[in-house]
């Protein structure tokens, strides 16, 4: 998949280190001056802004992974994900898939089921959700022609992958119907505005009192978890309310038995190490790096513990590692499913 990985802490300085004739995949930290009108047409670049980038046991917002591409890499691009159509080519690579969509787009979901289908049975598939912390869907995800909004970016070849998923979220109450929603909007859990019902289980449970205003600081703590059956569960973050219906990323489809969940520092950071784990372990080889997708809010959640968690990853996983913060999680475990994670961390061995 990649030549080599190299953190940059400006986009002059990647620009200035950058060669020619080359093929590069930018993930860029949202608070990093960056500037799509000053890329250089060579060398080709791809890319797109997360709110943070990790290199090593480190996360920046400010600042560049350039990641050299291999030749036999193929590259997709998306300029809809309403109206994906693909060409048929993914279907040739039977190794990694690393995927970037819009993370505050509504048609998440939909999207990856469509690209599932195209996609190799043997491939492994792993990415996340662009976005920036503002929680304000603006176009980030950028090609040769330029910036773009719910879009997609696809990136194909034979490297085998090894995939971890894991969360340590642990159920609080449910389960609970989801008995309206629009997309990526509940709009109702057992009938009663969404709103009233999370509201009344994260007061009581928090003691402090849930607002517009203040939801986001708060919500973070009580995640949604979607049962599945035969497979993980998903969980989704709820980002805002207009007082009545919930906000969240990525979409939940009508019916849905969801639980509210709740965490402990300790036991998402053991989940995360348990996926860098199960990641290596499923190479024939040592890793000789990883990519890692991690959830932002998980950092909003852990704060100063975070550190611990992206060591936990490392000590994992054994090799060098880099990747994003991103909004929202994609991966196809060895059961074949493709979801869209929240508050979740995804590694990926190589």
């Amino acid at each position: 998949m990649f030549q080599s990985v190299t953190f940059f802490p400006t986009q002059e300085a990647w620009q200035e280190g950058a060669k020619k004739g080359e093929r590069y995949l930018l993930l860029v930290g949202e608070k990093t001056l960056f500037s799509w009108n000053e890329l250089p047409s060579d060398p080709l670049c791809v890319g797109a802004v997360f709110p943070y980038v990790v290199y090593e046991e480190a996360y920046y917002a400010q600042g560049i992974l350039a990641v050299q591409l291999e030749k036999e890499v193929h590259i997709t691009f998306v300029p809809s994900m309403e109206k994906a159509c693909f060409n048929g080519t993914l279907e040739d690579f039977s190794g990694m898939v690393l995927v970037i969509v819009d993370g505050f787009s509504a048609h998440i979901v939909t999207f990856l089921e469509a690209l599932f289908e195209v996609t190799a049975s043997a491939a492994s598939i792993l990415g996340g959700g662009s976005g920036k912390l503002t929680l304000v869907q603006e176009p980030l995800i950028f090609d040769t022609q330029g910036l773009h909004q719910d879009a997609a970016l696809i990136l194909s070849c034979d490297t085998p992958l090894g995939l971890g998923v894991g969360h340590g979220w642990d159920e609080l109450v449910g389960p609970l119907m989801a008995t309206k929603t629009d997309k990526n909007i509940l709009q109702a859990l057992n009938y009663k505005d969404a709103f009233g019902i999370y509201r009344q289980i994260v007061e009581y449970d928090s003691g402090k009192k849930l607002t517009s205003e203040n939801f986001f600081s708060l919500a973070k703590c009580y995640p949604f978890g979607i049962r599945k059956y035969g497979s993980e569960m998903v969980v989704r973050d709820p980002i805002a309310t207009d007082g009545t219906a919930l906000v969240l990323v990525g979409e939940m489809e009508e019916g849905s038995v969801v639980l509210i969940l709740k965490g402990e520092a300790s036991s998402l950071i053991k989940a995360a190490n348990e996926a860098a784990s199960e990641a290596a372990n499923l190479l024939k080889e040592a890793p000789k790096g990883a990519i890692v997708v991690d959830c932002v809010s998980r950092v909003l959640f852990l704060e100063e513990d975070f550190s611990q968690e992206l060591a936990a990853i490392k000590k994992g996983i054994g090799a060098p590692m880099w990747g994003v913060l991103s909004l929202g999680e994609i991966a196809n475990k060895h059961d074949g499913n493709i979801e869209f994670y929240n508050k979740t961390c995804v590694v990926g061995a190589v």
